[in-house]
């Protein structure tokens, strides 16, 4: 019995849900959205959700996500300073060693003879064999893969921000079927406990009903559990764990491009900032070498003064 009875509350909710489908859902006029608490079937759009559909104010797309996360993740921030870093790096390691400027005494003897020698010095290295060009090469190249670093960390958040968002839109989606479920077995227990009043079924049959009633709350409360964690997610992933919890607009229905196995094999290897890094640590070897081998030759010490 309590299979049967079961069965007959996810039949009630199939059917519903088929009937959704088969009328299709019409999208509200612009400026003129619909906040009843049971909307017709027929008044919703069949891209979007109840919950996007009765929204106040705008909705959070996934355009806004990206552009919060371009200004508040700091690890796109920290990527960003270690550019400027490496770029001066580059520059000081180019530019020759600054000239010593001293002055010089000796036998300074004080009172009425105030004897002895004094005198001022320059000093100046001169840097042989193009050692600076030379590390100026390795730090430009250290560069040249701090942006591609750079460029894969925004890649990485951007991705992030995407399946944190499509998390978030596919927990509210579900969580507005669980409570039309909800609805429904509550519908189906007020009629059961008409039923019951009138002698047509026993009492375990009424228990039952509310029972599976009670299931369908429970899972509606648990999907908006699950919803404010993949929201707290999203707002970490952005970078502001602080922002307010919003209605998400978006399409989960939207046709994926379909993908190529060797084009995509192709585009990694031309275009992904990984490769490009491993590259420029291999230029930056070679440059490092190329340092290294003109270490031997000896710089030249200029030194001059007055004394």
């Amino acid at each position: 019995m309590f299979f049967a009875q079961k069965s007959s509350v996810l039949a009630a909710a199939t059917l519903f849900l088929a009937t959704s489908v088969a009328h299709g859902r019409q999208a509200a006029p612009a400026g003129h959205l619909q906040h009843q608490n049971t909307p017709p079937v027929e008044s919703l759009s069949p891209r979007m959700g109840r919950a996007q559909e009765q929204a106040h104010g705008p909705l959070f797309t996934l355009n806004d996500a990206e552009r919060l996360a371009a200004e508040c993740n700091p690890t796109l921030r920290q990527a960003e300073t270690e550019i400027r870093a490496a770029k001066a790096r580059a520059q000081q390691a180019g530019l020759y060693p600054n000239p010593s400027v001293g002055y010089t005494g000796d036998e300074i003897r004080g009172g009425s003879n105030n004897g002895g020698k004094r005198g001022f010095f320059v000093e100046q290295s001169i840097v042989t064999g193009g050692k600076l060009a030379k590390s100026r090469s390795v730090f430009e190249e250290e560069s040249r893969a701090a942006k591609f670093v750079a460029e894969q960390q925004k890649l990485r958040v951007e991705t992030s921000v995407k399946i944190a968002f499509y998390g978030v839109l596919a927990a509210q989606e579900l969580l507005e079927f669980r409570r039309e479920l909800s609805q429904i077995g509550l519908a189906y227990q007020q009629s059961q406990d008409q039923l019951f009043r009138t002698g047509q079924v026993d009492e375990s049959e009424k228990l039952e009903t509310e029972i599976d009633a009670q299931r369908l709350h429970l899972a509606a409360i648990e999907q908006e559990n699950v919803l404010r964690e993949k929201w707290r997610r999203l707002a970490a992933v952005i970078g502001q764990a602080g922002l307010p919890q919003a209605v998400v607009g978006g399409d989960l229905e939207e046709g994926w491009p379909e993908l190529d196995e060797a084009q995509v094999l192709t585009a990694i290897l031309s275009l992904s900032p990984a490769v490009r890094i491993a590259d420029a640590g291999s230029s930056r070897a070679a440059a490092e070498m190329a340092r290294a081998k003109a270490q031997v030759i000896p710089d030249v010490n200029l030194f001059g003064g007055l004394e």
